[in-house]
């Protein structure tokens, strides 16, 4: 098991349930080998697909307690969730609940981060506008791990009838 769904909100818990599945799945290893090229990492994407597979088999092999989900209060129309370097879990707002794919978009996001510890970016201005260019932030933030994983994770859920297309 990945994740500890300690929030039981029924969108949160099977979101969570779902991304857990989806992140355990040979599918998944699979599809981060298509990928090209991530931005803001210099590791190939074989390295992140065995850092992936390695951090999957410590969870499913229970030498790793999964990751707690946690309710938290954030009031925020934009953020989803959120982990903070210093605690290990995801904190789920609670102001702003979303639907299923929203979720295991998010929990597969949020695991690229826990305890992958892969960023997207160096700060919160989309790349290519002047103030991400000030900050450094010079790369596609859709293309980098946490968000990638997201997709790839929305697009299995889906293929596989976890989720509504």
């Amino acid at each position: 098991m990945i994740f500890d769904i300690k929030y039981k909100e029924l969108v949160v818990y099977d979101g969570y349930a779902i991304a857990g599945e989806v992140l355990a799945s040979g599918d998944f290893y699979e599809r981060i080998m298509d990928v090209v090229k991530f931005t803001y990492t210099k590791s190939s994407s074989l390295e992140v697909a065995k850092n992936h597979s390695f951090n999957v088999n410590l969870f499913m092999s229970g030498a790793v307690n999964p990751v707690p989900v946690l309710k938290y209060y954030y009031k925020s129309k934009s953020v989803i969730a959120t982990t903070y370097s210093n605690t290990r879990g995801i904190y789920v707002n609670s102001y702003l609940l979303r639907d299923v794919e929203t979720y295991v978009g998010n929990g597969c996001h949020e695991f690229a981060h826990v305890p992958l510890g892969y960023s997207h970016g160096k700060t919160n201005f989309p790349p290519g506008s002047w103030r991400g260019y000030l900050m450094g932030d010079r790369e596609d933030k859709n293309l980098s791990v946490p968000h990638m994983f997201a997709t790839i994770g929305i697009q299995l859920a889906k293929e596989k009838g976890m989720i509504k297309k």
